[in-house]
């Protein structure tokens, strides 16, 4: 992609993976096609011990500590400094919960790449109570979370609830407390925050072009150079998740599972919000 005039890329960039969102899209079709990031397109853990790389962690509890005790944050949560970076840009991808979760069932449930016998496949709500705490859940490492994954994410959840059972306001092993800190996480230490729904509006484009500094026409469009390969603007750009052109009618889930998907996301659903809110404000900022 043509680098933008006048414009000093971050030194380095750390994607901080939340399971489902559209990470892949943003590593091979975003970083790996700006030059000066190149290096980071191994995707392994410590594959960019060169700070003007990317690299990325995949499906790991964060936590935003002071400098001085990143080395002593007990394991296995992935400290990240609040202060002086080695990267100057945490990047983490959000999309609306409730279609994550969909997309995920879909993917590791229904999808023939990974699903069981067609005759044994389960309904959503089987799926998402057969992965839901304790399950894979355990260690910091959060991969097919189907309850409140934003929430665990970035609040450093690890080995088990973050609340007493029965205690006021603790619902799902999270609380009010588990809240603010993953909404504090986003708004203040993930400087490029991104809604996946969102990958193709201009202002969102336009704020991630003036962020990692390629050209634009200014508002999000493309500017008449060489196109890059993902730039789908102005047609809308389906949100993550992938391979929904080889869903079957009738695949989608039913009113009794959606709503077991909204009951065991309130936590996600408030953190969504206020995660959008961000973005909106930074966009806004942008086009000023």
């Amino acid at each position: 992609m043509p680098k933008r005039a006048e414009c000093v890329p971050p030194q380095g960039v750390e994607l901080i993976v939340v399971r489902g969102t559209g990470n892949k899209f943003f590593a091979e079709d975003v970083l790996d096609q700006l030059s000066y990031f190149a290096a980071g397109s191994a995707n392994a853990r410590d594959a960019c011990a060169d700070a003007s790389t990317w690299r990325w962690t995949e499906a790991r509890s964060v936590a935003f500590v002071p400098p001085a005790t990143v080395a002593a944050t007990p394991r296995p949560l992935f400290a990240l400094p609040t202060g002086p970076r080695a990267r100057e840009a945490y990047v983490a991808i959000l999309r609306h919960p409730i279609l994550r979760v969909a997309s995920r069932y879909w993917f590791e449930g229904r999808w023939p790449q990974h699903a069981p016998e067609p005759a044994a496949t389960p309904s959503l709500g089987a799926w998402v109570n057969a992965t839901r705490l304790p399950a894979r859940q355990s260690g910091g490492h959060l991969w097919n979370v189907p309850d409140d994954l934003y929430t665990k994410q970035f609040a450093g959840w690890r080995d088990g609830p973050m609340c007493h059972h029965g205690s006021a306001g603790c619902r799902g092993g999270l609380a009010e407390e588990n809240l603010e800190k993953a909404i504090h996480a986003l708004a203040t230490h993930v400087d490029a925050l991104l809604i996946t729904e969102w990958l193709a509006a201009p202002g969102q484009i336009e704020w991630l072009a003036r962020k990692f500094c390629f050209a634009t026409d200014g508002r999000g469009g493309f500017d008449g150079a060489t196109a890059p390969s993902w730039w789908h603007f102005p047609n809308a750009r389906r949100a993550g998740g992938g391979h929904h052109g080889r869903r079957p009618a009738g695949w989608a889930p039913d009113l009794a599972d959606l709503e077991l998907l909204v009951d065991l996301n309130s936590w996600d659903l408030r953190l969504f919000a206020s995660a959008a809110d961000t973005v909106r404000r930074r966009i806004r900022a942008t086009a000023c």
